[in-house]
């Protein structure tokens, strides 16, 4: 009986060290498997958060690379526009549109027209310039208010052109035999005759500069981003 006692006493000893065991061994399982998740979970988090950044980034590099090319052609056509613009040569039937003033003579009449040929020539490529004007409110979102000069610039050398051909229209006298109005159109109008381009201003002028200074300074904000954009 006392070995009997013994066997199921040291039996029952064992069995409740092994439950203990195994209690703490799925404790220790369980709390394991807990850090597990926490950390899996974090990671995953870490990740998604990551890859929203990620792909936030790409989405506005990628918007702005499209924005910077958009506006350097932009620009570009504005360019070629005011070459067309300012050219000298004038073709046969330019400047009719001009309503004309009942009171002005014939020499009069013929001259003003040829002053409104270069307001006909902006009005022909008013869509250059209104998309060059769309282009600037976007710009300046996404590039900073201290990028829109260069709008501002090529904006201000189309208003000065279409300003300088009214006011030559307005001054441009009755007949050139007329001493006193031919005396205050040649003391006048040599600045918006260059403004033109027709003027005895040499090439590159003023205003050609002035366009020129523009791409270039629209032209250092957009070529890294579009380089940038190649090399991603």
């Amino acid at each position: 009986l006392i070995v009997v006692g013994v066997t199921q006493f040291s039996l029952w000893s064992m069995h409740r060290q092994k439950l203990a065991f195994d209690r703490q061994m799925l404790e220790r399982k369980i709390d394991f498997d807990e850090k597990l998740a926490l950390k899996k979970f974090d990671f995953d988090t870490d990740i998604a958060e990551r890859k929203f950044s990620y792909d936030k980034d790409l989405h506005d590099h990628k918007r702005k690379a499209e924005l910077a090319e958009q506006t350097l052609i932009a620009f570009y056509e504005a360019r070629l526009a005011f070459d067309t613009v300012r050219n000298r040569r004038i073709t046969g039937g330019e400047g009719t549109s001009r309503p004309a003033a009942l009171d002005e003579s014939e020499s009069q009449r013929y001259q003003r027209n040829r002053y409104f040929v270069p307001i006909e020539r902006l009005n022909r490529e008013k869509g250059i310039f209104a998309k060059l004007q769309a282009l600037r409110f976007a710009f300046e979102a996404h590039f900073g208010v201290s990028t829109s000069e260069p709008f501002k610039e090529m904006i201000a050398v189309h208003n000065a052109i279409w300003n300088s051909a009214i006011m030559l229209i307005d001054i441009t006298p009755d007949a050139p035999d007329e001493t006193a109005e031919r005396q205050v159109f040649e003391r006048t109008a040599p600045p918006f005759l260059n403004t033109l381009g027709w003027g005895v201003a040499a090439k590159p002028d003023e205003i050609d500069r002035k366009i020129e200074k523009s791409i270039q300074d629209i032209e250092g904000v957009c070529r890294p981003v579009l380089i940038k954009d190649r090399v991603t």
